[in-house]
């Protein structure tokens, strides 16, 4: 199974003055690939919380993205970007269902979303902050769900 690419153009990782030991930051980094539902990356986040203290922003978009990976695969995407001036949803779908709600989102929120080439969906707006990214992509996620 494919694992959906996101790129939020924003720093994600366990920073060195976070968890000091190379090896266990890999291990950490390990683990969280593996995880395979929210309760498993909640279970990681805690564990991290518990050991090391207060995330780092950094850490915390790594765990945030983890989480976006995981809903993505309902939606076959293939690819999820998203920098200051807008987004791209690439997909990997055949589903009919799925298509038809593509359709009528560009249709009816054609303020936030245009149909773009390679089975994609621009999304459309001004992201400056890590937040904001966020926020865009579980918008498109609740509209794509309702």
């Amino acid at each position: 199974i494919h694992e959906t690419e996101i790129e939020l153009n924003i720093p994600a990782l366990f920073p060195d003055d976070f968890i000091p030991d190379v090896f266990l930051r890999l291990t950490f980094y390990k683990r969280l690939s593996q995880c395979e539902n929210k309760d498993d990356v909640t279970e990681l986040r805690v564990e991290v919380i518990d050991r090391f203290g207060k995330l780092p922003d950094q850490a915390a978009n790594l765990f945030e993205i983890k989480l976006l990976q995981l809903q993505s695969k309902h939606f076959d995407i293939h690819s999820l970007r998203v920098d200051q001036h807008g987004g791209t949803v690439k997909f990997d779908t055949k589903k009919e269902d799925l298509l038809r709600k593509l359709i009528q989102l560009v249709q009816t929120k054609y303020q936030d979303y245009k149909p773009a080439p390679d089975n994609a969906i621009r999304m459309l707006g001004e992201f400056p902050q890590a937040e904001q990214r966020f926020e865009a992509v579980e918008k498109f996620f609740n509209n794509l769900q309702n």
